[in-house]
Protein backbone atom coordinates (compact mmCIF):
# COMPACT_ATOMS: atom_id res chain seq x y z
CA UNK A 1 0.00 0.00 0.00
CA UNK A 2 1.37 3.40 -0.91
CA UNK A 3 0.46 6.37 1.29
CA UNK A 4 1.33 10.02 1.77
CA UNK A 5 3.89 10.74 4.45
CA UNK A 6 1.54 13.03 6.43
CA UNK A 7 -1.16 10.35 6.59
CA UNK A 8 1.34 7.72 7.71
CA UNK A 9 2.72 10.08 10.38
CA UNK A 10 -0.80 10.78 11.74
CA UNK A 11 -1.70 7.10 12.00
CA UNK A 12 1.72 6.27 13.44
CA UNK A 13 1.28 8.94 16.12
CA UNK A 14 -2.11 7.57 17.16
CA UNK A 15 -0.81 4.01 17.39
CA UNK A 16 2.31 5.07 19.34
CA UNK A 17 0.21 7.08 21.81
CA UNK A 18 -1.69 3.85 22.53
CA UNK A 19 1.59 2.30 23.68
CA UNK A 20 2.31 0.20 20.60
CA UNK A 21 5.42 0.18 18.44
CA UNK A 22 5.02 0.97 14.75
CA UNK A 23 7.22 -0.37 11.97
CA UNK A 24 6.85 0.93 8.43
CA UNK A 25 7.42 -1.75 5.79
CA UNK A 26 8.91 -0.44 2.58
CA UNK A 27 7.48 -1.53 -0.75
CA UNK A 28 10.88 -2.98 -1.65
CA UNK A 29 10.50 -5.51 1.16
CA UNK A 30 6.97 -6.41 0.04
CA UNK A 31 8.15 -6.73 -3.57
CA UNK A 32 11.02 -9.04 -2.58
CA UNK A 33 8.56 -11.20 -0.63
CA UNK A 34 6.23 -11.36 -3.66
CA UNK A 35 8.96 -12.47 -6.04
CA UNK A 36 10.29 -14.99 -3.52
CA UNK A 37 6.84 -16.49 -2.90
CA UNK A 38 6.13 -16.96 -6.61
CA UNK A 39 9.52 -18.35 -7.60
CA UNK A 40 10.47 -20.47 -4.60
CA UNK A 41 7.18 -21.64 -2.99
CA UNK A 42 8.70 -22.02 0.49
CA UNK A 43 7.32 -24.37 3.12
CA UNK A 44 5.49 -22.58 5.95
CA UNK A 45 8.27 -23.32 8.48
CA UNK A 46 11.26 -22.39 6.25
CA UNK A 47 13.30 -19.45 7.58
CA UNK A 48 14.87 -17.49 4.72
CA UNK A 49 16.82 -14.23 4.58
CA UNK A 50 16.26 -12.06 1.50
CA UNK A 51 19.05 -9.50 1.09
CA UNK A 52 18.72 -6.83 -1.60
CA UNK A 53 21.78 -4.61 -1.90
CA UNK A 54 21.11 -1.47 -3.90
CA UNK A 55 23.41 1.47 -4.51
CA UNK A 56 22.90 2.96 -1.04
CA UNK A 57 20.16 0.90 0.67
CA UNK A 58 20.42 -2.62 2.05
CA UNK A 59 16.98 -4.23 2.39
CA UNK A 60 16.85 -7.32 4.60
CA UNK A 61 13.71 -9.46 4.98
CA UNK A 62 13.78 -12.49 7.21
CA UNK A 63 10.78 -14.67 6.47
CA UNK A 64 9.08 -17.70 7.96
CA UNK A 65 7.50 -19.21 4.86
CA UNK A 66 6.28 -16.01 3.21
CA UNK A 67 5.55 -14.13 6.45
CA UNK A 68 8.02 -11.36 7.31
CA UNK A 69 9.58 -11.68 10.78
CA UNK A 70 12.14 -8.88 10.51
CA UNK A 71 12.26 -6.22 7.79
CA UNK A 72 14.99 -3.59 7.69
CA UNK A 73 16.05 -0.92 5.23
CA UNK A 74 19.57 0.17 6.13
CA UNK A 75 21.51 3.04 4.60
CA UNK A 76 25.03 2.14 3.59
CA UNK A 77 27.73 4.75 3.30
CA UNK A 78 29.17 4.52 -0.18
CA UNK A 79 32.45 6.30 0.54
CA UNK A 80 34.46 6.94 3.64
CA UNK A 81 37.13 9.60 4.14
CA UNK A 82 38.87 7.50 6.82
CA UNK A 83 41.68 5.07 6.25
CA UNK A 84 41.51 1.47 7.39
CA UNK A 85 37.74 1.35 7.04
CA UNK A 86 36.15 -2.05 6.37
CA UNK A 87 35.48 -2.97 2.77
CA UNK A 88 31.94 -2.55 1.40
CA UNK A 89 31.50 -6.33 1.66
CA UNK A 90 32.53 -6.24 5.34
CA UNK A 91 30.11 -3.37 6.04
CA UNK A 92 27.25 -5.39 4.53
CA UNK A 93 28.24 -8.38 6.67
CA UNK A 94 28.28 -6.21 9.82
CA UNK A 95 24.77 -4.91 9.06
CA UNK A 96 23.52 -8.45 8.48
CA UNK A 97 25.06 -9.53 11.78
CA UNK A 98 23.09 -6.76 13.50
CA UNK A 99 19.81 -7.88 11.89
CA UNK A 100 20.51 -11.49 12.88
CA UNK A 101 21.23 -10.31 16.45
CA UNK A 102 17.85 -8.58 16.44
CA UNK A 103 16.21 -11.86 15.36
CA UNK A 104 17.94 -13.59 18.30
CA UNK A 105 16.75 -10.87 20.72
CA UNK A 106 13.17 -11.45 19.56
CA UNK A 107 13.64 -15.19 20.12
CA UNK A 108 15.00 -14.50 23.62
CA UNK A 109 11.77 -12.68 24.51
CA UNK A 110 9.48 -15.03 22.55
CA UNK A 111 10.84 -18.61 22.67
CA UNK A 112 8.58 -19.83 19.83
CA UNK A 113 10.20 -17.42 17.38
CA UNK A 114 13.17 -18.62 15.29
CA UNK A 115 16.82 -17.82 15.99
CA UNK A 116 19.35 -16.67 13.40
CA UNK A 117 20.89 -20.16 13.45
CA UNK A 118 17.63 -21.45 11.94
CA UNK A 119 17.97 -19.37 8.74
CA UNK A 120 18.16 -22.10 6.12
CA UNK A 121 19.43 -19.94 3.26
CA UNK A 122 20.25 -16.39 2.25
CA UNK A 123 19.13 -15.11 -1.15
CA UNK A 124 21.10 -12.14 -2.52
CA UNK A 125 19.90 -9.63 -5.10
CA UNK A 126 20.51 -6.07 -6.26
CA UNK A 127 23.35 -4.48 -8.15
CA UNK A 128 25.49 -4.49 -5.01
CA UNK A 129 25.13 -8.26 -4.70
CA UNK A 130 28.03 -8.46 -7.16
CA UNK A 131 30.41 -6.60 -4.82
CA UNK A 132 33.90 -8.03 -4.96
CA UNK A 133 34.38 -10.44 -2.08
CA UNK A 134 30.80 -10.21 -0.77
CA UNK A 135 29.88 -13.86 -1.25
CA UNK A 136 33.10 -15.05 0.43
CA UNK A 137 32.67 -12.68 3.40
CA UNK A 138 29.04 -13.71 3.89
CA UNK A 139 29.88 -17.42 3.70
CA UNK A 140 32.28 -17.08 6.62
CA UNK A 141 30.13 -14.68 8.68
CA UNK A 142 26.56 -15.89 8.11
CA UNK A 143 27.20 -19.63 7.90
CA UNK A 144 24.21 -20.64 5.82
CA UNK A 145 23.86 -21.44 2.11
CA UNK A 146 23.98 -18.36 -0.11
CA UNK A 147 22.21 -18.16 -3.46
CA UNK A 148 21.32 -15.41 -5.88
CA UNK A 149 17.59 -14.62 -6.02
CA UNK A 150 16.20 -15.55 -9.44
CA UNK A 151 13.24 -13.24 -10.18
CA UNK A 152 12.44 -15.00 -13.47
CA UNK A 153 12.76 -18.57 -12.21
CA UNK A 154 9.07 -19.32 -12.92
CA UNK A 155 8.20 -16.48 -15.26
CA UNK A 156 8.05 -17.08 -19.00
CA UNK A 157 8.38 -14.09 -21.27
CA UNK A 158 8.50 -13.82 -25.06
CA UNK A 159 11.94 -12.78 -26.03
CA UNK A 160 14.49 -12.41 -28.72
CA UNK A 161 18.03 -13.57 -28.11
CA UNK A 162 19.10 -9.97 -27.45
CA UNK A 163 16.25 -9.37 -24.97
CA UNK A 164 16.84 -12.66 -23.15
CA UNK A 165 20.55 -11.90 -22.84
CA UNK A 166 19.79 -8.41 -21.51
CA UNK A 167 17.27 -9.73 -18.95
CA UNK A 168 19.50 -12.55 -17.71
CA UNK A 169 22.57 -10.29 -17.51
CA UNK A 170 20.66 -7.90 -15.23
CA UNK A 171 18.24 -10.26 -13.47
CA UNK A 172 20.01 -9.70 -10.14
CA UNK A 173 18.90 -6.04 -10.29
CA UNK A 174 15.24 -6.79 -11.08
CA UNK A 175 13.59 -8.55 -8.08
CA UNK A 176 11.98 -5.38 -6.70
CA UNK A 177 10.58 -4.39 -10.11
CA UNK A 178 9.31 -7.92 -10.75
CA UNK A 179 7.78 -8.15 -7.27
CA UNK A 180 5.97 -4.84 -7.72
CA UNK A 181 4.71 -5.95 -11.14
CA UNK A 182 3.32 -9.16 -9.65
CA UNK A 183 0.98 -7.17 -7.38
CA UNK A 184 -1.64 -6.71 -10.09
CA UNK A 185 -1.53 -10.25 -11.48
CA UNK A 186 -3.79 -13.09 -10.51
CA UNK A 187 -1.30 -15.89 -10.01
CA UNK A 188 -2.49 -19.49 -9.70
CA UNK A 189 -1.71 -21.07 -6.31
CA UNK A 190 0.60 -23.67 -7.90
CA UNK A 191 2.08 -21.87 -10.92
CA UNK A 192 4.18 -23.79 -13.40
CA UNK A 193 5.08 -20.45 -14.93
CA UNK A 194 3.52 -17.03 -15.17
CA UNK A 195 3.10 -15.71 -18.70
CA UNK A 196 3.96 -12.05 -19.23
Amino acid sequence: VAARRLGVERVTGVVERSGKTVEVVDSAACALTNVFELNYEPAAADITALVHLGAAILTVCILRGTTPLVVKDLTLETTSPWRNQPSPAERVAVELDRVFEQLDEIADDHPLEPRSSQVSRLLLSGGGSRLKGLEEVLKTRVRCPIEFLEPFRKIDFPSTDALARLVWDHAHCMPVAVGLALRGLEVPTQPASVPV
